[in-house]
């Protein structure tokens, strides 16, 4: 793929090494995949951090048409009327023997894995681009 830039770009008039390497890192899959490595782990981080936080839950429930039957004098009547309905609750994970912190902690470890592993698919990019790019010229 590198070589085929750098060999069109021979074609279609001239390309910097700087052009060369910013379509390449914009449209190589190694670099595309390591950037959604690295996406995924960051939201996985933020995911599980999200675990260490209160949690508020909120319902709310509209009843247009709510039919109540009741017996009155041996003879059933029926009574039309809207009902509404809502609920707040919240709840707090006072401990949790560590698990949520330590899965947190280990997120970040994916996360760095992830950061690191991006900027060596993009170096190594970047110096396979530079070696076809002055081998071709």
């Amino acid at each position: 793929m590198v070589l085929l830039l750098c060999a069109t770009s021979a074609l279609a008039g001239t390309l910097s090494v700087e052009d060369a390497i910013r379509k390449t890192l914009r449209s190589h899959p190694d670099a595309q995949m390591a950037i959604m490595r690295h996406q995924s782990a960051v939201s996985d981080s933020k995911s599980i951090q999200s675990s260490l936080l209160p949690r508020i839950d909120a319902t709310v429930g509209y009843y247009p048409t709510k039919t109540f039957v009741m017996p009155a004098n041996g003879a059933f009547s029926t009574r039309q009327s809207d009902a509404f309905h809502a609920d707040l609750t919240g709840s707090y994970t006072l401990w949790d023997a560590g698990r949520a912190n330590d899965r947190y902690a280990a997120s970040l470890y994916k996360n760095n894995e992830a950061d690191f592993n991006r900027h060596a698919a993009t170096n190594a990019l970047i110096e396979q681009v530079r070696l076809n790019y002055y081998t071709l010229a």
